[in-house]
């Protein structure tokens, strides 16, 4: 619009800009409806919202104030975060070290996490095994935990990924939401590609969602509350020093 040099070259262009607001509109608008929709019914919806903080707020060490003889050592920690809204404690996060593949197999590894966290019904059963002195599942109990549901219901995994099954209904298990509303970024080497989206299919054929529904705000325009909630957080890192990856998790 600065660079037009008449009134009506102007007019042109900022018709452009309000149609162009409009459909960025549209696309929050229908995110804002799935995240009512995962709130309100539950047992229908599943809305969640998967996206990568910036790696250089998570770095490790760090410090109130810089020190030039660290400068180069840190060592730069990933976090991905998930907003499920309505669902369990409504949030999850997953941190990687700078030699993990952070792709699609890391994409798909970390929503795949997210849905076993919550359909699994043991993680609010464990009392201080799980959440001692308010800290979550650690991956030895984890790793035990998982084993342990394995054994117990691998002779009913077709009525898990079988809705209303009535075999399901006698086991302690939870089922998930039979339509998923998933939003993302527009990284094409994280989200948009074949093997993401083949997983996807994967889930609706065999049973665990019916539906599938996959958003992407337009190029720009994709910061949203997940981002929100990594700025609350990022103020709460600049206020101490954090020296290694439990300090940072638990912060």
């Amino acid at each position: 619009m600065k660079s037009t040099t008449t009134k009506e070259l102007e007019e042109k262009a900022r018709g452009r800009l309000t149609k162009h607001n409009k459909i960025v509109m549209c696309g929050r608008y229908c995110y804002y409806a799935h995240r009512i929709m995962s709130e309100q019914f539950p047992k229908e919806y599943l809305s969640i919202i998967h996206d990568k903080m910036d790696k250089t707020k998570t770095s490790i060490p760090r410090l109130r104030v810089k020190s030039k003889s660290i400068v180069g050592t840190n060592l730069g920690l990933s976090l991905t975060g998930m907003l499920t809204h309505g669902h369990k404690a409504g949030g999850f996060g997953h941190f990687s070290l700078p030699f993990v593949h952070m792709g699609s197999q890391f994409t798909i590894t970390s929503l795949a996490k997210c849905l076993r966290d919550l359909e699994d019904p043991q993680m609010d059963m464990y009392g201080d095994l799980l959440y001692e002195s308010g800290i979550s599942r650690n991956p030895l109990t984890n790793a035990l935990l998982d084993t342990f549901i394995y054994s117990k219901y691998q002779g009913y995994k077709d009525d898990f990924i079988s809705h209303g099954s009535s075999k399901s209904q006698n086991v302690d298990f939870k089922l998930l939401p039979t339509h998923f509303l998933l939003q993302w970024d527009n990284a094409a080497s994280d989200n948009k590609n074949r093997y993401v989206f083949i997983f996807l299919s994967l889930l609706t054929a065999l049973g665990v969602f019916i539906t599938i529904e996959v958003g992407f705000l337009p190029v720009g325009h994709t910061h949203e509350d997940i981002d929100g909630t990594y700025g609350r957080m990022s103020s709460n890192l600049k206020i101490k020093d954090i020296y290694s990856l439990p300090e940072m998790m638990d912060t």
